[in-house]
């Protein structure tokens, strides 16, 4: 008998670790889904370039006065 509850028992972690891991799924989609979502939002708002510290006049100019805070980016040379 003490066979059949260990066998239950590795069954019932089995699941419980698919069923985690197909939530962690749903939340890393969610998470980009908000994440697009809002910045389909600042788009149409127009708030996406101040919200990341970027000057459409310095793009235009073709210099970078401020150290824009996107993901990724460099300071600029001085």
């Amino acid at each position: 008998m003490q066979g059949v509850r260990k066998q239950w028992a590795v069954e019932e972690v089995i699941t419980a670790q698919q069923n985690l891991a197909i939530a962690q799924g749903h939340l890393v989609r969610a998470h980009a889904a908000y994440a697009k979502a809002l910045i389909q939002y600042q788009e149409v708002t127009g708030t996406l370039l101040e919200r990341h510290n970027n000057e459409m006049s310095e793009a235009v100019n073709g210099e970078v006065r401020s150290v824009p805070n996107a993901p990724g980016t460099r300071e600029p040379a001085k």
